[in-house]
């Protein structure tokens, strides 16, 4: 069964970009295996453009779900048309005949976003989550490490776009809106 995705109609409908601020004098978290260190606090008000749930690669058991979400231009509904999203193995393409906006201005106001749950409630929430929410996600930018050497570690920055693009956020409170 396909999912229903929430429509708004023509118009921004999450205006305001992500804000982060330093880290300063927050703990390491832990959470199984995985030490996570905060490296910002982070704060996103966005559209949900697309959403991918894993269950068996490595970041599967620390973060379910990824999510490409859009702010800004990149949130209204008449740009969105002209484009097809899709995500798969942790990163997202998009589609289109022609970009609706500069290409440039589409990659400040995206994010493929890991979601680390801080708590089984979180994580519930989170899989709540469907194309077209509108979220707002409070957190911290972190990376993650195991003790074999792997780790991963969040963009810091808007205006990147490919491998290393993608923010790992741990989430410590989710709000959903449709």
């Amino acid at each position: 069964m396909t999912e229903r995705t929430i429509t708004h109609g023509p118009g921004v409908v999450a205006p305001s970009e992500p804000t982060q601020t330093p880290a300063f004098g927050i703990k390491d978290l832990q959470k199984g295996a995985y030490s996570i260190t905060p490296l910002a606090k982070f704060t996103a008000e966005a559209r949900v453009l697309s959403k991918k749930r894993y269950s068996s690669d490595k970041l599967s058991d620390l973060s379910p779900l990824d999510v490409m979400l859009g702010w800004g231009a990149m949130s209204d509904e008449k740009h969105l048309d002209e484009i097809l999203i899709t995500q798969s193995e942790r990163y997202f393409e998009w589609q289109m005949s022609d970009p609706p906006i500069p290409l440039h201005q589409m990659v400040r106001h995206t994010a493929n976003v890991h979601l680390i749950p801080s708590s089984p409630e979180i994580r519930s929430k989170i899989l709540e989550i469907r194309r077209g929410h509108i979220v707002t996600v409070k957190g911290y930018l972190v990376e993650a490490r195991t003790p074999d050497g792997w780790s991963h570690k969040s963009s810091m920055r808007r205006d990147d776009f490919g491998k290393e693009a993608s923010e790992l956020v741990w989430v410590n409170e989710l709000q959903l809106k449709p």
